[in-house]
């Protein structure tokens, strides 16, 4: 499963289990880059569903996401921003799984295409 996937379940389980609501759609984008992070849920439109301060929601909602899945290294609350930090771990892993034999398949096939297509 997909790292995204899985952090717009764990929000939407946040929402039912804590607040007693349901959630169909969480907008997570990258983090800009000025600010420290990788990928950024928007608490904003969270807000519509549960009522809270916006950065009280997203300290809750990131110590939720924090404890739930563990590629979640930390958090940084910015306002109605919730900015998650992704462990190393996970692109190490993503990186081993892309092994070189599949690299060098691609490049192969993409040359052969190339020359012959």
């Amino acid at each position: 499963m997909r790292l995204v996937d899985q952090i717009q379940q764990n929000v939407q389980k946040f929402a039912m289990d804590q607040h007693g609501t349901q959630i169909d759609a969480v907008e997570i984008q990258p983090t800009k880059k000025d600010h420290e992070g990788d990928l950024t849920v928007v608490v904003f439109p969270l807000l519509r569903f549960i009522k809270s301060k916006p950065a009280d929601l997203a300290d809750a909602l990131g110590t939720y996401l924090q404890n739930h899945i563990e590629e979640i290294k930390s958090y940084h609350v910015i306002q109605g921003f919730l900015n998650l930090i992704i462990d190393d771990v996970y692109y190490l892993r993503f990186l081993s799984d892309t092994t070189p034999r599949k690299l060098w398949n691609s490049a192969s096939n993409w040359r052969q295409q190339k020359d012959f297509g």
